[in-house]
């Protein structure tokens, strides 16, 4: 609701509503509503410009201070959705910049629940039967009677019947009560969706960083070259990949070869670590799939680390 009321508002949209979104939405444990949550601020983002964007940029900042990993995705997509308004030779579009590059070289694993451990299975006793019928209620000569379990058991004890078969219900461990504990609240893990909208924020501010931050804008691209292929983390390999493609895109194709990547990604392929060569083909796949056509005179050159990968 609030990303279709923002374009007829414009500038004069509630400030309250993106400081709600920030510190209330982006709290929700279900995807769907974060989403919806970061689409309804990036519409009251684009809707003010730079009206408020100084209260919007220190609403997600204050958020981001209490916060870590995947769940700082959404906050940081805001932020990289409001620094797209300053001026590219604000000090803060560097900042910002560099915030982006936390999250996405930070990104962790999903958390894989783990399956309770299988009970063992009590050994059962191997039954040998050498007779039946009467001769297993005989003694071996036949002489000497057995007790015979089918009988009474007294004179005020019934029968042995079909209700001595049902099992009974089992008590409780002690310390343990009847109803069942509520569920651990399990901390969201990193989304391709939260990746890409990061990568997209970070593109806009590397253009922005062009010319008045074009150092730091190199240094985030070594940065992420490094983050892509010596990571631990299969997904902080990803992420990285996805923000190595978004700022090349926004520097230029020309910044491969002035930051040597094309280089490091021919070195890293031929390595015999896993890590690398998968973080080598992440960012292969990120490029290609970013920039295009314009990618593909690299391609050839990486064609044959690529096949022998």
């Amino acid at each position: 609701a609030a990303a279709a009321l923002a374009p007829p508002f414009g500038k004069d949209a509630p400030r309250d509503a993106f400081s709600w979104v920030v510190s209330h939405v982006l709290k929700d444990d279900d995807d769907a509503v974060v989403a919806a949550g970061v689409a309804a601020g990036v519409a009251l983002i684009d809707a003010a410009g730079a009206e408020g964007l100084g209260e919007r940029v220190a609403a997600c900042e204050a958020r981001l201070a209490n916060l870590d990993g995947a769940d700082a995705e959404a906050v940081v997509a805001l932020l990289g959705a409001a620094a797209k308004h300053l001026d590219p030779a604000d000090p803060r579009v560097a900042a910002i910049a560099e915030t982006l590059v936390d999250a996405l070289t930070t990104a962790q694993e999903a958390e894989v629940e783990k399956a309770p451990a299988p009970v063992a299975a009590k050994p059962k006793k191997k039954a040998i039967l050498k007779k039946t019928g009467a001769a297993a209620i005989m003694g071996g000569g036949g002489s000497t009677l057995k007790k015979n379990p089918f009988a009474s058991r007294g004179p005020s004890a019934p029968r042995l019947g079909a209700k001595d078969l049902i099992p009974r219900p089992r008590a409780p461990p002690p310390g343990m009560s009847g109803q069942q504990e509520a569920p651990k609240k399990k901390k969201r893990s990193a989304g391709e969706a939260g990746i890409a909208a990061v990568a997209d924020g970070l593109a806009r501010l590397a253009k922005a960083m062009k010319k008045p931050h074009a150092d730091a804008a190199g240094a985030l691209v070594d940065r992420l070259v490094n983050a892509a292929l010596d990571a631990a983390q299969p997904a902080t390999r990803r992420a990285a990949a996805y923000g190595l493609a978004a700022c090349v895109s926004g520097l230029g194709i020309g910044c491969l070869k002035q930051r040597g990547v094309v280089a490091r990604l021919d070195a890293a392929l031929a390595e015999e670590t896993v890590a690398s060569r998968h973080g080598a083909l992440a960012c292969v796949e990120r490029l290609a799939a970013r920039l295009g056509v314009l990618f593909e005179p690299y391609e050839i050159k990486l064609l044959e680390p690529l096949l022998n990968c």
